[in-house]
């Protein structure tokens, strides 16, 4: 089971496994909604789990080259 961090239905999810914080979002791509997985790094988890922060002003940050391949969504 993974930890649920901070989520907002059909927008976001952050969560923690294996001591990893990831954060899975649904984007929008011409018509096509597509999800995308990013791994945070100590800068991003810091800034989160401090509270100064919300996982909210994260999204659509990412460069390509962080996403993960398939993304993923949390085991509840």
């Amino acid at each position: 089971m993974d930890r649920i961090i901070e989520e907002e239905l059909w927008n976001y999810v952050c969560f923690e496994r294996d001591d990893n914080i990831y954060l899975t979002y649904v984007g929008q791509s011409g018509h096509a909604t597509v999800d995308y997985t990013v791994k945070l790094n100590a800068y991003e988890v810091n800034l989160v789990k401090s509270g100064h922060s919300s996982v909210k002003r994260l999204l659509g940050g990412f460069n390509q080259t962080r996403f993960i391949i398939p993304p993923f969504w949390p085991i509840k």
